[in-house]
């Protein structure tokens, strides 16, 4: 096995550890899960896998109450050897027939649409860092403090400060997922405040 296979293998096992489980649903029955993640903006209505788990279009990947029809699901082979996929998607939300035109001006950390289809103009990153903080099973009620406290300092687009974060130094080393999920937050939020 070369070196380069050997990290995206690595890479995908440390992924796994932040990623969520999917339910699939082939031919309207659950056939099992998989775990992957919804993919940022760089790969729009994207799911991968972090498992070489097969995904087929015409599977839903249900996620809570969510589901993702697969569109365009893409195996990724390295070396002859199959190690996850790259699933575009279609949401159920996307299937809808009720269609809705808003025309406002900017609208900042607000949610703009109907009860059937949503949209939040902050950023999908405090949503996906909440995902994770419900996977987990330790001090669920301190990561979700900190995550209403970090969302509400993003929001008030207060200055980032060393001592912002302090009280919560502890439980960010204790939960590393958290970690890097709260580094991509501010990293989408950071990008965010220069284009405004």
């Amino acid at each position: 096995m070369s070196k380069f296979l050997r990290s995206i293998q690595q890479g995908l096992k440390l992924a796994e550890k932040r990623s969520n489980d999917f339910t699939i649903i082939r031919n309207g029955q659950e056939i099992g899960t998989v775990k992957g993640f919804v993919c940022s903006k760089e790969y729009p209505n994207t799911i991968q896998t972090v498992q070489p788990t097969e995904i087929l279009d015409g599977d839903i990947l249900k996620l809570l109450n969510k589901e993702y029809l697969i569109i365009d699901a893409q195996p990724k082979i390295h070396e002859n050897v199959l190690c996850y996929y790259m699933a575009k998607y279609k949401s159920n939300a996307e299937n809808s027939s009720i269609s809705n035109t808003f025309n406002i001006g900017t609208v900042n950390s607000s949610i703009v649409g109907t009860q059937q289809n949503a949209t939040m103009n902050f950023d999908n990153s405090i949503t996906n860092l909440r995902d994770i903080i419900s996977q987990e099973t330790e001090d669920k009620a301190e990561l979700e403090k900190f995550a209403t406290y970090l969302e509400t300092f993003l929001e008030n687009n207060t200055k980032i400060e060393k001592s912002n974060f302090e009280k919560f130094s502890d439980l960010l080393a204790k939960h590393s997922n958290i970690a890097l999920a709260v580094g991509n937050t501010i990293f989408q939020w950071l990008i965010r405040k220069q284009k405004h």
